[in-house]
């Protein structure tokens, strides 16, 4: 065995001389050991070379076996990446699959029959390879299949790119482009890349909705937009500025100095030196001026914006708007108006009541003595009584400003009536060579004071004969119509062809005591008092007017309600008489002494008192009259609180007020009605008359 040195000669000494035959047996014995070993050594190495021989049997087994799998992945994965046809063509554009299939976008080729002959790598759980040798189109949203086939064509044909935004049969949106691929002058492949647009989509859907709502909040707001480039001077409207001024989008103003032209001429110069500024200093604080249409309109506006600028600081645009407000300037001057015209109300009522209790002392006198003069004398009266009846009715235009009218004397009358009579004064008293014309048009009954109505007309008629003798027209004319413009509403219109008034004439028309005519020739009331006389009906004035063209005015006035008889003229009355008694209350001593006269000329009995107090005290310790006729305002206990004192003692009269203004509505039960001072004897004693008829009608017994 190897290291057993037992009969191993050494090269390094000489062998031993043995005899042969006394040594033959240890010899045979040496000899037959070394074979035994050789035998066992070669047999445990056939041993181990049969091992290492399995082993290497069952490594080229395992290796083989590994090896399948790994092959029939390849192959997969090759068929994976490869998913085209066997086309040499289609290898040359293709390069290496690998690196096509983790492309970001979809690479799709097509064939001329638009089937898929390769798909680089499938979306969500589809299988890219399925889709070989398929219709594009079936992946393609049923409504942009169309569309889709289309541009596949026309790209074909062309051999042109397109591009394409569609849908595919999930929903999802694509960007698309179609690219012809070429060999030898021929379209051979449709090579198609598409990206994911769904962000994309989402994103300007969010844009659309911003854009749409400030699109509609503009809209609705009024505001025309503007750009203006100072550089190159050009100027940019949209169609709300355009339709602002006027103007069709087409012949909008491309320069400065065209939008200039649409500036009022009188702000003109400042709206220019304003844009200069604003180029100068880069700072755009807005402006206010009046534009003038192509029609000659004019128009209030306010302008305001913004300054850009470049990335070196320098001016680029000036970016605004523009809105309307024309409205809103009538609607202040209206307003204005109508405070102004309240304040003339308030500051003229104190004087007018008082004007009233001095025209009640002195019409009612003037009209007695009148009646006892004879000759030149009873001429003279006459005059004083004209003069005083006209300043009563001066009083009483100018106490429309100071309250509302009530509804107390307002019933259904006939419009067409009041105007024909209006017409008829109108003929009989102005220039002849006045051509007055009448439509008595059938419109319903109006609701209302026919002789208040009749003085608006008057006014507005006699405003129409001064303007037509200033024009000095060879055919002067005035019309006057009636129509029904509304539902629920009548309306007289007065149109001449006079002189017309500017637009600050018209703007201040029904403002009390303002006139353009000469000294004398009027007081500025009639137009005023006819706003306050049909505004207080309910109803509207309105005037259109033309400088060098004539006027028009149009009263329009509430129908009366169905159940309201029209009023109609009646043969006048005599004075009625009486005999009861009548307690009188008034401060004025003067207006209670006409007052009594009056009542004692139709033969009641009279009881003075001067004042609320008194009055309430002789109704205690007095027999109860059989009515009261008191003055409203008075000082101490006003009239309206003795009135209401009285129903509070349980004392049940008829009572009738006297005031400067109808415009009191006494809602307590034993006032019949309120009369407007001055007031005559007719109109004092039939009041009087049919207040004391009610009662007695009231308190007759009913027979058992």
């Amino acid at each position: 065995m190897p290291g057993h040195r037992s009969g191993v000669a050494s090269p390094h000494r000489p062998a031993r001389k043995i005899e042969p035959k006394a040594k033959r047996a240890p010899r045979c014995f040496f000899i037959r050991w070394p074979l035994v070993r050789l035998c066992f050594v070669a047999a445990t190495i056939s041993a181990e070379e049969a091992v290492l021989s399995e082993l290497r049997d069952a490594q080229r087994t395992v290796s083989v076996t590994e090896r399948k799998p790994a092959a029939s992945e390849a192959q997969a994965e090759q068929r994976r990446v490869t998913r085209h046809s066997t086309d040499p063509r289609l290898h040359r554009l293709l390069g290496d699959p690998l690196v096509l299939a983790t492309f970001p976008h979809l690479i799709i080729v097509l064939s001329r029959e638009r089937k898929i002959l390769y798909f680089n790598r499938a979306e969500g759980s589809q299988d890219a390879a399925d889709a070989i040798g398929v219709d594009c189109l079936e992946f393609v949203h049923a409504e942009d299949r169309e569309h889709y086939r289309s541009v596949f064509e026309e790209a074909w044909r062309s051999g042109e790119p397109r591009n394409l935004e569609l849908r595919g049969i999930d929903g999802n949106w694509w960007d698309s482009r179609l690219v012809p691929v070429q060999e030898a002058s021929e379209v051979v492949f449709m090579l198609v890349s598409s990206t994911d647009a769904n962000q994309r989509k989402a994103h300007e859907q969010v844009l659309r909705e911003r854009e749409s709502s400030a699109r509609l909040s503009l809209l609705a707001s009024g505001v025309g937009t503007w750009t203006w480039w100072p550089q190159r001077d050009e100027l940019y409207w949209d169609d709300a500025l355009c339709a602002i001024f006027g103007v069709e989008p087409k012949a909008a103003p491309r320069r400065r100095e065209e939008y200039l032209e649409l500036v009022h001429p009188e702000d003109r110069a400042e709206a220019a030196e304003t844009i200069a500024r604003y180029v100068r200093t880069g700072v755009y604080d807005g402006m206010a001026y009046r534009i003038v249409r192509p029609d000659g309109h004019v128009r209030h506006v306010i302008a305001n914006g913004v300054t850009q600028f470049d990335e070196h600081g320098q001016l680029e645009a000036l970016r605004g708007g523009v809105l309307d407000v024309t409205e809103r300037k009538e609607l202040e001057a209206s307003l204005s108006q109508a405070q102004r015209i309240q304040a003339v109300g308030r500051l003229t009522a104190g004087i007018a009541h008082n004007l009233n209790n001095a025209l009640s002392v002195i019409l009612p006198n003037v009209a007695e003595c009148r009646e006892l003069a004879t000759g030149a004398l009873a001429q003279r009266l006459a005059d004083i009584e004209h003069a005083s009846t006209r300043a009563a009715e001066m009083v009483r235009q100018l106490m429309l400003f100071a309250r509302p009218q009530d509804n107390a004397n307002r019933s259904a009358f006939a419009l067409a009536d009041a105007a024909g009579r209006i017409v008829a004064m109108c003929r009989s008293t102005f220039d002849r060579k006045i051509q007055i014309d009448f439509d008595p048009a059938d419109v319903p009954p109006a609701f209302g004071n026919s002789g208040q109505i009749e003085q608006v007309l008057l006014n507005v008629c006699l405003n129409a004969r001064d303007a037509l003798l200033e024009a000095e027209r060879a055919a002067p004319r005035l019309r006057v119509e009636l129509s029904a413009p509304a539902a629920g509403t009548v309306s007289v219109s007065v149109i001449d062809n006079g002189a017309g008034m500017t637009e600050a004439v018209r703007a201040r028309m029904f403002e009390p005591f303002f006139t353009t005519k000469a000294m004398g020739r009027g007081t500025g009331l009639g137009l005023s008092s006819a706003y306050a006389i049909v505004t207080d009906h309910g109803g509207t004035i309105e005037c259109r007017t033309r400088l060098g063209e004539g006027t028009r005015f149009d009263i329009t006035l509430p129908i009366a309600p169905a159940t309201k008889p029209v009023r109609t003229a009646s043969e006048p009355q005599p004075v009625p008489v009486g005999t009861e008694t009548i307690m009188l209350v008034d401060d004025e001593s003067a207006v209670r002494r006409v007052l009594r006269i009056m009542l004692e000329r139709s033969g009641f009995r009279v009881i003075e008192c001067e004042d609320g107090a008194r009055a309430l005290a002789a109704l205690e310790r007095e027999p109860q009259p059989d009515a009261l006729l008191i003055d409203r305002s008075m000082p101490g206990l006003s009239g309206e609180q003795v009135i209401e004192q009285i129903w509070q003692l349980g004392m049940r009269l008829p009572i009738l007020v006297l005031s400067g203004h109808s415009s009191v509505e006494l809602s307590n039960p034993n006032v019949r009605a309120v009369l407007n001072k001055p007031i005559t004897r007719e109109e004092l004693i039939s009041a009087l008359r049919r207040a004391l008829d009610q009662r007695a009608c009231a308190t007759v017994p009913t027979p058992e």
